[in-house]
Parts: C-alpha cells; sequence; structure tokens
C-alpha cells in the first residue's frame, strides 16, 4: 500500500530536459540516431521503424529495479530513503517518447527522414515532507507534528504534445555534412503551477494519536486541455501512443520547432559533430486559470500510518481536502510555452578493428542555468551481426552511471536495446545503488532494406570495397586519398603530397627532374645534388643558402669569400686581407683589447674600448698616460690624484688634507680676519669656561661649579672693552627639535645674563641656540652624544 501511495505522486513526475540519451549519439546502425544530430543517419538506403520508445526517471536513491519490484525489500529501500536526509525529492523526472513510424533513405548525397512522435514531459519538485507524512504517517517518531510544512515548495510544470517531423541532410564535400529538421507540434495538455503559497500543519495537542490538521492554501494554476491530465492521472494504464491518436483530432496548442547539426570527417578516421535541439515553442489555447485561497482543519485523524485510516475518516478527510483546494475556474488568454535548447558536441576516432572511440559533451539551458553532461565510449562491431557500446557517463553531478548499448541484424530486421545507466536496471543493494539517480531506456525494431556491412565505416559496402580495413572514399571503392590528389593510396608514389595523375600522384612542378616531395625549390630548376635548388656561382650552395649568391665561396662560409681565412666574410671584413679577428671585426688587435690596431691609441698595452684602447688602472676614468696617480683614484682637478677635502689641492701636496682650504694656503683655510688673536693666558680663560661649563640635566640652570670660571671670563671682557663673545648653544640629536633647539637657545641665553650680570654690556654679547644641527661628534654613542651637548665661545672684533 506504502508503495502505490508513493507512485501515486511518482506518475506525475518528470521534466522537460530529461532526454539526453548519450549512448544513443552517433550510433549509426540505427536510422533514429538522426533525433539526437540531424547530420549524422543510417549507414542503411532505407529504414523503416515500426517500434521506438524512449523512457527516462530520475529520483535520488530510487532506480527503475526498485520501482519495478514488488517484495519487502523494496519497501525497505524506500523507508530507507525517505528517512535519509541525503536524497531529497526536488526535480523528479520522468519522460516517455514514443516513435510509431519512422522512415528514412538515401537520395545520392542527400539522406531524408520523417515521421511521427508523441511525447510525455513532466516536471514535479515534491516537498519531502509532503511524501514522508503520506508515507509514513505524520507521527512524533518523524518529527512532522508540530511542524509546518511547506506545500508551497512544491512545483510543477506537466505537458504532453505528438509531433510530425521531417528531417534533411546534405553531403557538402567527402568531409562536411549539414542537416535541418523541422518539427510541427499538435498539444495535448499542459500545466504549470503559477503560484503556491500553501502550508500543513498537525497539532502537538492530539491523544490517543489523533490530532488536528490545519492547512492554508493559495495557489494559481494555469493550463490548457487540464481535464485530459486528471484523466490520465486516474488510468490504470498509461499508452503514450493511444493518447496522442485519441486527442489528436482536438488540440488545444500547436506550433514549432527546428534542429541543426553538423558532421565533419577531419581526417579518414577523425570526426566531429554538433548539433542543436528543440528551438521552437507550443501556442496553448483554451486556457484556464486555477486558483484558491482558503483555510482548513480537520479533527480525529490518526497520522500513525495512513495506510490505516479508517474509511469514514478518510471521506471526511478527502471531502474536506477536494474542498480546500477545490479552485476558482477562469477562462484566460492563450500563453507560448518554450523548449529547453539542447546541445550535443560529438568526437569520434575509428580504429582499425570495426571499432571506435567516442566523446559526446551535452548542455541544456533550464530556467537560465545550464545543465551539463558527458560520455566517453567505446563501439565494436562483431562478427558483422552485433553492435555493442558500453560508455561511462556525467549527468548532473552523478558519477556512477555506466551505460550500455546494442543493435543485432538478423537479416533486414534490427533490433536495439540501450541505456545510459544499467546500474538502475540492476538488482543492487548498497551505496552504489542509493547513488544512481537515474535510469533510462531506449528500445525498438526497424527493418533495413539495402542493408550493408561495412568494417571500416566508410560508407563503402565491403562487398565493393577494395580496401575494407582503412576507411576511404565511393569514388575509389573505399580506398583513401590521403592528399586529395584524385590518385588513390593504392596508386599514389607520394601518398602524403598533391600531385598529378600524370605523376603517379607526385608533383615535379618545376620539371627539374625533382620530385618535388624531394625538392626543396619547387618552383626553380636546380640540381638533383642540390635537392632540385639552383647555383647560380657554382660553389656548391644553393642560392637559397648562399649568403653571397652572386660571389663564389666556400660551403663552410655559407657560399661567401673569406680571402683572409680570419673566419670574418669579406663582406662584413674591415680588413679583408689581414688576417684579424670577429670582435673587431676582421682587422687585427696586438694587445686583444678588443680595440682594433688601426683605432688602437695604445696599441701595445691592453685597455679599455671606451678609452680607445688605453688602460685605467685605478679605474678613475682618467687614462694612466694622464694620471699622476696610476694606483689612486681621483679627480681630473688633480690630474687623477685624490683630494679627500675636494678644495682642489691633491692631498699629497695639501697640508690640511682633511680640511678643505685655499691653494693659496697649501690646502689649508684662510683666516678669519674677525677673529681675535688672544695670547696664552687669555686662551686659558676662555677654554676653562668652555670645558668646565655644566647646566642642570634637561634644563637652562648653569651648575654651581661652572660660575667660577665664568665670572673669570667676565673679568676678561671687562678688562678689554673691544672685544666680543659669540655665545653657541648646541644639544645631541635625543628627544623632539624643536625642544632641543628650544633648550640650547636658553643655555646660550643664561650664559650671556650671567655675563652681563658680572659687568659685561649687553650689546658685546650674541646668543644663539643651534640645537642639533652641527653636531662634532657621532650621536650614535654616548660619548659623542656627551660631546654634542655644549656651549662654545668665539671672541670676535
Amino acid at each position: 500500500m506504502k508503495k502505490l501511495l508513493l507512485l501515486s505522486f511518482l506518475c506525475l513526475a518528470g521534466t522537460v530536459f530529461a532526454q539526453t540519451n548519450l549512448t544513443f549519439y552517433n550510433f549509426r546502425t540505427v536510422g533514429q540516431t538522426n533525433f539526437l544530430n540531424p547530420a549524422i543517419n543510417s549507414r542503411q538506403a532505407f529504414t523503416l521503424g515500426i517500434l521506438d520508445n524512449y523512457n527516462h526517471f530520475y529520483l535520488p536513491g530510487i532506480t527503475a529495479y526498485d520501482v519495478l519490484r514488488s517484495d519487502e525489500t523494496a519497501n525497505q529501500t524506500l523507508d530507507k530513503i525517505l528517512s535519509n536526509d541525503k536524497y531529497n525529492l526536488k526535480n523528479i523526472q520522468l519522460y516517455n517518447e514514443v516513435n510509431p513510424l519512422f522512415i528514412g533513405f538515401k537520395v545520392k548525397r542527400n539522406y531524408i527522414s520523417f515521421g511521427l512522435q508523441t511525447t510525455l514531459n513532466h516536471n514535479i519538485s515534491l516537498p519531502k515532507d509532503v511524501l514522508t507524512m503520506i508515507y509514513f504517517g505524520n507521527t512524533s517518531i518523524n518529527g512532522l507534528v508540530g511542524k509546518d510544512i511547506q506545500v508551497s515548495d512544491l512545483k510543477l510544470n506537466v505537458s504532453a504534445f505528438s509531433s510530425a517531423y521531417l528531417s534533411f541532410s546534405r553531403d557538402i564535400n567527402e568531409k562536411l555534412t549539414i542537416g535541418v529538421k523541422g518539427k510541427y507540434h499538435i498539444g495535448i495538455y499542459n500545466g504549470e503551477l503559477l503560484r503556491n503559497v500553501s502550508t500543513l500543519k498537525t497539532d502537538s495537542t492530539g491523544t490517543n494519536n489523533t490530532y488536528r490538521i490545519t492547512a492554508t492554501t493559495d495557489y494559481e494554476l494555469r493550463g490548457a486541455g487540464a481535464d485530459r491530465i486528471d484523466g490520465i492521472i486516474n488510468a490504470k494504464s498509461l499508452d503514450p501512443m493511444k493518447l496522442g491518436m485519441d486527442y489528436l483530432n482536438k488540440p488545444v496548442g500547436s506550433g514549432f520547432s527546428v534542429d541543426l547539426g553538423m558532421n565533419y570527417r577531419a581526417t579518414k578516421r577523425f570526426s566531429i559533430s554538433a548539433s542543436v535541439l528543440d528551438l521552437g515553442y507550443i501556442n496553448w489555447k483554451e486556457a484556464k486559470s486555477y486558483a484558491q485561497k482558503a483555510n482548513f482543519y480537520f479533527e480525529g485523524f490518526v497520522t500513525d500510518d495512513p495506510t490505516q485510516i479508517d474509511t469514514t475518516t478518510l471521506k471526511n478527510l478527502q471531502d474536506s481536502v477536494t474542498e480546500l483546494f477545490k479552485p476558482v475556474q477562469t477562462t484566460i488568454a492563450g500563453y507560448r510555452t518554450y523548449f529547453s535548447p539542447k546541445v550535443y558536441v560529438g568526437l569520434q576516432y575509428n580504429l582499425y578493428n570495426s571499432g571506435s572511440i567516442g566523446f559526446v559533451g551535452y548542455g541544456e539551458m533550464w530556467n537560465g542555468k545550464f545543465r551539463p553532461g558527458a560520455s566517453v565510449s567505446y563501439t565494436q562491431r562483431v562478427w558483422r551481426l552485433l553492435d555493442l557500446r558500453v560508455n561511462y557517463n556525467i549527468y548532473r553531478e552523478q558519477y556512477q552511471n555506466v551505460g550500455a548499448g546494442m543493435a543485432l541484424s538478423l537479416g533486414p530486421l534490427v533490433m536495439y536495446l540501450m541505456s545510459d545507466n544499467i546500474i538502475g536496471w540492476a538488482p543492487l543493494d548498497g551505496t552504489l545503488r542509493l547513488n544512481s539517480h537515474y535510469t533510462n531506456a531506449r528500445v525498438g525494431v526497424n527493418i533495413n532494406i539495402g542493408g550493408r556491412f561495412d568494417r571500416d565505416n566508410d560508407g563503402v559496402p565491403d562487398r565493393k570495397d577494395k580496401c575494407k580495413r582503412v576507411p576511404g572514399l565511393v569514388k575509389f571503392d573505399g580506398c583513401p586519398d590521403t592528399d586529395n590528389d584524385s590518385v588513390p593510396d593504392t596508386k599514389d608514389e607520394c601518398i602524403d603530397v598533391k600531385g598529378t595523375v600524370a605523376a603517379n600522384g607526385c608533383p615535379d612542378i618545376d620539371g627539374d627532374g625533382v620530385k618535388d616531395l624531394s625538392d626543396s625549390c619547387v618552383n626553380e630548376k636546380g640540381s638533383m645534388k642540390l635537392h632540385g635548388c639552383p647555383d647560380m656561382d657554382n660553389d656548391g650552395v644553393a642560392d637559397k643558402f648562399d649568403k653571397c649568391p652572386q660571389d663564389s665561396g666556400m660551403v663552410s662560409r655559407g657560399g661567401c669569400p673569406d680571402r683572409d681565412g680570419d673566419g670574418v666574410l669579406d663582406k662584413a671584413d674591415l680588413c679583408p686581407d689581414v688576417a684579424g679577428f670577429m670582435i673587431t671585426k676582421g682587422c687585427p688587435d696586438a694587445d686583444r683589447d678588443s680595440v682594433p690596431d688601426n683605432a688602437d691609441e695604445c696599441p701595445s698595452i691592453p685597455g679599455l674600448v671606451k678609452f680607445n684602447g688605453c688602460p685605467d688602472t685605478d679605474g678613475d676614468g682618467i687614462i694612466n698616460k694622464l694620471d699622476s696617480c696610476i694606483a689612486e683614484a681621483g679627480p681630473a682637478s688633480t690630474y687623477g690624484c685624490p683630494d679627500t677635502d675636494g678644495d682642489g689641492v691633491a692631498d699629497k701636496y695639501d697640508n690640511c688634507p682633511t680640511e678643505a682650504g685655499t691653494i693659496e694656503n697649501a690646502g689649508c683655510p684662510a683666516l678669519d680676519p674677525s677673529l681675535v688673536v688672544l695670547n696664552e693666558e687669555e686662551k686659558k680663560v676662555l677654554n676653562e669656561a668652555f670645558s668646565s661649563l655644566e647646566f642642570q640635566t634637561g634644563t637652562a640652570k648653569i651648575s654651581e661649579s661652572s660660575l667660577a670660571s665664568l665670572t673669570e671670563l667676565a673679568a676678561l671682557l671687562v678688562a678689554k672693552p673691544l672685544y666680543k663673545l659669540e655665545i653657541n648653544g648646541h644639544t645631541d640629536n635625543v628627544g623632539n627639535a624643536a625642544k632641543n633647539q628650544k633648550l640650547s637657545q636658553d643655555r646660550a641665553n643664561a650664559v650671556k645674563k650671567y655675563l652681563s650680570s658680572n659687568g659685561v654690556e649687553g650689546n658685546r654679547l650674541k646668543a644663539t641656540g643651534f640645537g642639533s644641527k652641527k653636531p662634532v661628534a657621532d650621536n650614535k654613542t654616548p660619548e659623542g652624544r656627551q660631546k654634542n651637548r655644549r656651549v662654545e665661545f668665539k671672541i670676535v672684533k
């Protein structure tokens, strides 16, 4: 009973993007392979399809085998799936396609086919909680009591239509085939859930497993031929072909679509193909809208197991639910639905052993999203009767898919069966089966007239094929013409090079007796020795390789002369009659300094190119013969001798080498005329005041120990009224620069103030603070910083 409840929902389920058919692509023993690419057709002259049926089923964790079996193990499997959060029930798929008639035939370079088809496309996204309640019951064990079940997650899109189609393809040349297929569709029914804001809840106040169910509904459904959907759902069995015939004379919609395809045989074994399918639409008429907004509750519902509900309670519940969801029906204007375009891209490589390997890429646009798939396959023909294919498929991020297909040829009768995932049909248990989310199958029977066996798949039957194991051309009885020169390989002496029939497939355009295959100069007459190339100067070097084609030269020199034999060709040799070097362009270089002798100012001494071959030992930019200090670098102003203080007097002549001075004073600085010349006693007083001057830390307050020497300095200045004193304060670089500047100024002012208080006129005293701007020692050491914290005295006139 549980299984029937589940399947009653699944019978509604399906999708319009279910037709993958990865195993069926480019299966040329079966004429219907052009359903997937109108440019790929049967090898038969005439095909009559009397049965072709395709079904596709997708549901996470449930396979076709589960649906078909009826024992308790199947129920246990369904229990496990619905109890596992890993498996959701969105995008459940069921696709059914019946082709009662297919006729295909060749007319020279063309292939024409036509037929009839009926298709059912369903798409449903089912909330798992709803299905769990239907299957298990709405019990506290399942966690559904007291929980809002979002019925609004239910999505529905269903349609059915019949089609008549006409397909045409043409071999444009030996390599390219293009095809187009037009389809006219007659609509049978369509339904689409546009809005659904509904909830369902079982309260938690029941006793004896009896609860109250409350529900709200707000939905809108549009459709055409909705009465037919109801009839299909309630039918004991479903025959898509009978469905199409029953409603063919009462269509509720019509539309068109087109398929496009190409197949390009890049080489005699390798081909590339591509197709775009279902570019079209259906216009639906006699459309209606079904909408409802309502609230509902029902008392006394035993929810442990819905299969055990008594008839009266179930009848009351059904009446209430029916009343709740009974829609308000409104006639609306017609509407249009579009098919989901599909894209196939195929690669195939034919092997020598009547087999082939292939790749198929698949893609489809659905609701603005691209859904990809892919397949890798191997196909083998066995005993001229059986075509077998195995493949590995990836579809919708599912990776455990192994496909297989076969076509059995018994005279004119061809029976075929194939599936993209045979795991779904196998009686397997465990993880492998639970991860097999989809299953499909195509089965059919054809009658072939003019059937033929073609081992190398080149379109020429073996009974007429002179090269049975190598793909070839019809015009050469199945033998290839690799270079496309109209000479079959069996007679072509130059198989890979296009030639002429008269030359047995080999070209000789210049007529020099050397076949173009061996002729390096196909448009110029030459000699056999030089592979058909001319040699104008007869030096044994072909003109195309001869760097001097009009001057006879040596083979080792590329056909150019070298009179002095120095390895530098005469045309590039500046000294062609005197042996030289490559770096000096063929001229001699006695000192080997890369400066030719005729340009070397020091030809017998190795030097530098930038100094015209003369040396510069100390690298100061002054050549040795002009450098007064060859071993020591110096500036040009002192003739290459060092000048440490940069005063223009070389150190060896500078009496003050570390102190910039003047040439007149032999490199020493000139005396400052403003300075006073002090006697020894006065120098002692000044030095004592400088060396003993100290301040309290971080302030401008003079230490008591320094006052005595400052008093003596004040007495000296009072005794010498013409003397003036400059007081300059300095600090180290520790701390803020602005604060250091202020401190140095304050300390200079403090000394000035003390001297003034001891009788020295203020206009004779100048106090200046320099901060840390004029260090006399390195501020990086404590000793250096101590020396930089000072107040200097200078007596001026």
